[in-house]
């Protein structure tokens, strides 16, 4: 899955029984990106538009992460799709980055784009749907997992284990297992290794047993001498036939023979294939790759189809598939594994449903596509709906579009063609606003204001209006009458940019909760805590149209800042409270541990951070791994306060493993301070060997030198707990080459000192006192001097 939107996807049409829905899905990266042509990816677009509905209650994210998984189950799902008419199969749009917004896409029709009619098991799995939305989906293209329905009867279910064997448990090194064959009869599996030794079991039991009289098992894949396949300079050729048909490979390529001549020749991937076997009738070939001796995939061969991959990535050196077409084993180096052939004929109950698709879907295009989009608020959709018309159905949709023109895209042409249509005050009103909204967004204000002007002398409302506000926004009128929604969002333009001109915006709309909101945002940037205090509790008192998780959030951290400790509790415990999405849960339980931290109440602040970790634990997913890393280590932390030292230390453990390899600053920090947090548990627990192992690591990792001082300081506080003054002064010295920081340099210094004054080297201990005393940390000022004295006196 990618962290960047590859497909887009929105509703045309719904037939009443929800069995079958109509779907365009757009494809909006263009980094090896192509249109979906697998059911796997079809159901994890529709999954993606789920959240909330019955698929994504029945579905669960590691499902459709598991290939095996979810190539075995999507048939209980999606029970067929059809593609209608694909668009712009040439388009060249390698650099297109636009994004999901009022539910479209940038130039939607230069988009590379699809028509699909997708019929499903159960109108539970299209229940979240209705007419119109949009959505942008992550998944990648499913190239392992294209089984169809038919299919199912003859393919392995390599989902299910029917047997784990390990042939020959006192196996010595160099003897691993070297070839797998069942009997002609199918009754018998026989298991050979590299020392030659031959074990038999009964295909059924997979107990072992003695070979029967005239029991043979071909275990080497030699090509029959008619193959029209020959060796090459790297590879050989190995095969496997059944009757007139015989399955080849030689390095990543695969060759279906048909009665001595190549019926069917494609790619598997890797570097060469490893396991190869066929299925009796020679529809379906089973394979392993043998450079990492990747897991099987079963084949459709007389179209080149994966249709599925097994979920267990083992190595897999070897294969074969039983005569009689029940069994398909596959070899490790130790071990075998049996799957039967032959997947699940009824899905598990809570997911059977009976029904019957209707036979039409009502279309939905010309005017009935602009009126929808427009309804919905869709300007993209609106754009690409309309550049489909022509003629009369043309001007029809322009007048559609001037009847709603507030939800016209600000950058369509039509903004400008309004006004040649009919000449008409509301065209030119309409279009003019447009005008100046564009111009405001691109930073043109001068612009911006002329064409504010000209539609405002129009008098037509609402453009009028509109255009009204927006000079009154930017102080070039004074109209009578404010539009307070806009009023917003020109002031939150001006808020993002930085302009002084923001505050004063927001506080033309005294009654709007998000401009009580912006009042305050403009507050706290400028550090004005009471004002900002103030604003947020006007915005929370409005609360329509206000982001009350974060406004409480803010409050309640403000209100930390200036020591109301109960006020700041009561406001981020109600965020929490409020708080419905993953990202919002997840923010508002780390603003309540802040604050309960801040107030060092630890039970409750770790409480609140493991709050946090659960809900950003789903972000990974999604590509936003940083955040619960981060949250994770103040976990560790709080538990740590809190005294839960057996949890503490398996929460910074868990951190070190996740970030070992540390190939950027952030997972060298995350992990730097994991180390770090292990080493001061080992010190305060006077464990000498464990404190220095981690902080060593810490020491020897390359991070800022910051960091390595406060690892050594702390080994030289270990030590001189412990009165190992000797090692305590190594890393003190060593201690003042790495760091600058007041408390360690006076730490150090005087800790140094005292060793060298017991030494009788007078002059370099005086001489670090005062070193100490230079850093102006009052932590060791009074010993400090009094040091100091003695040590003058005694020169």
């Amino acid at each position: 899955m990618s962290v960047t939107d590859l497909y887009g996807a929105r509703v045309l049409a719904l037939s009443p029984d929800r069995l079958r829905v109509r779907l365009r899905i757009f494809v909006v990266h263009y980094d090896e990106t192509e249109l979906p042509d697998d059911p796997v990816l079809i159901l994890r677009i529709l999954w993606d538009g789920a959240q909330g509905g019955p698929l994504a209650e029945h579905l669960e994210h590691y499902e459709l992460l598991d290939e095996g998984w979810i190539g075995v189950n999507t048939r209980w799902f999606v029970q067929g799709y059809e593609r209608l008419v694909t668009r712009n199969q040439d388009t060249d749009l390698a650099d297109y980055e636009g994004e999901l917004e009022n539910g479209g896409w940038p130039e939607e029709n230069r988009l590379l784009q699809a028509d699909y009619e997708i019929t499903v098991t159960d109108p539970r799995w299209l229940d979240h749907l209705s007419l119109g939305t949009s959505w942008a989906s992550g998944w990648y293209p499913s190239p392992m997992s294209r089984m169809r329905p038919d299919e199912a009867a003859e393919i392995p279910d390599l989902n299910e284990t029917v047997a784990r064997l390990v042939p020959f448990p006192y196996l010595e090194d160099g003897a691993d297992l070297n070839g797998l064959a069942f009997s002609d009869d199918g009754s018998s599996l026989g298991v050979c290794n590299e020392a030659g030794d031959v074990v038999v079991l009964d295909a059924g039991t997979w107990e072992r047993r003695a070979p029967r009289d005239g029991e043979t098992f071909d275990f080497v894949l030699v090509p029959p001498p008619s193959l029209p396949v020959e060796d090459d300079d790297d590879f050989a050729v190995k095969a496997v036939s059944r009757g007139s048909t015989t399955l080849a490979a030689r390095g990543s390529e695969l060759f279906v023979v048909e009665s001595g001549k190549v019926a069917g020749r494609f790619e598997v991937g890797g570097e060469e294939v490893g396991g190869l076997a066929l299925s009796p009738d020679g529809r379906f070939g089973a394979v392993s790759e043998l450079a990492t001796g990747d897991f099987p995939v079963v084949w459709n061969l007389a179209d080149g189809r994966p249709v599925l991959r097994c979920h267990d990535r083992s190595c897999v050196d070897f294969l074969a598939w039983s005569p009689d077409g029940r069994w398909l084993a596959a070899a490790t180096r130790r071990q075998v594994r049996v799957y039967g052939v032959g997947l699940p004929d009824e899905p598990p109950f809570e997911l059977r449903q009976e029904g019957t698709p209707d036979e039409a879907l009502p279309p939905l295009e010309g005017l009935a596509e602009v009126e929808l989009y427009l309804g919905l608020g869709n300007p993209h959709a609106v754009r690409a709906a309309l550049e489909r018309l022509s003629g009369d159905e043309y001007r029809r949709g322009c007048d559609l579009c001037v009847e709603n023109g507030a939800d016209l895209p600000r950058d369509h042409p039509l903004a400008e063609v309004l006004t040649t249509l009919d000449g008409d005050a509301r065209s030119i009103a309409l279009s003019r606003w447009l005008r100046g909204m564009t111009s405001h967004e691109a930073g043109d204000e001068a612009d911006a204001i002329a064409a504010w002007r000209e539609s405002a002398a129009t008098g037509v409302r609402p453009f009028s209006t509109r255009s009204g506000t927006g000079l009154a926004v930017l102080g070039a009128a004074t109209p009578e009458e404010l539009d307070d929604r806009l009023v917003v969002e020109l002031a939150n333009d001006l808020l993002d940019r930085k302009d002084d001109r923001a505050l004063a915006a927001f506080q033309m709309a005294p009654e709007s909760g998000p401009a009580a909101y912006g009042i305050a945002r403009v507050h706290e940037e400028n550090d004005a805590v009471a004002e900002a205090i103030e604003a947020y509790e006007r915005a929370v008192e409005l609360e329509e149209g206000v982001d009350m998780p974060d406004a409480l959030s803010r409050l309640g951290l403000l209100r930390q800042r200036l020591g109301d400790a109960e006020g700041a509790v009561e406001a981020t415990r109600e965020a929490r409270e409020r708080a419905v999405t993953r990202d919002d849960r997840a923010a508002t339980a780390q603003a309540l541990g802040i604050v309960l931290v801040n107030q060092e109440r630890w039970a409750e602040a770790q409480v609140a951070y493991q709050d946090g970790v659960d809900a950003l634990n789903e972000a990974v997913a999604h590509g936003r791994v940083w955040w619960p890393r981060h949250t994770l280590l103040t976990l560790g932390q709080v538990q740590e306060k809190a005294g839960d030292h057996d949890a503490a230390r398996t929460t910074f453990l868990h951190l070190v493993e996740l970030n070992k390899d540390h190939e950027g600053d952030q997972e060298r920090e995350i992990w730097t301070l994991a180390c770090a947090w292990l080493g001061i548990m080992a010190k305060d627990a006077r464990d000498v060997v464990t404190a220095e192992a981690w902080f060593q690591q810490v020491i020897d990792s390359g991070s800022p030198e910051g960091n390595r001082a406060w690892a050594t300081a702390h080994l030289g506080e270990l030590h001189h707990w412990l009165g190992n003054h000797e090692d305590a002064a190594g890393y003190y010295a060593r201690t003042l080459e790495l760091g600058d920081e007041d408390v360690l340099v006076a730490e150090a210094a005087y800790r140094l000192g005292e060793h060298k004054a017991r030494k009788g080297e007078i002059d370099e201990a005086i001489a670090l006192m005062e070193r100490t005393l230079a850093t102006g940390f009052d932590g060791f000022d009074l010993d400090a001097n009094a040091l100091l004295e003695t040590l003058r006196g005694v020169t």
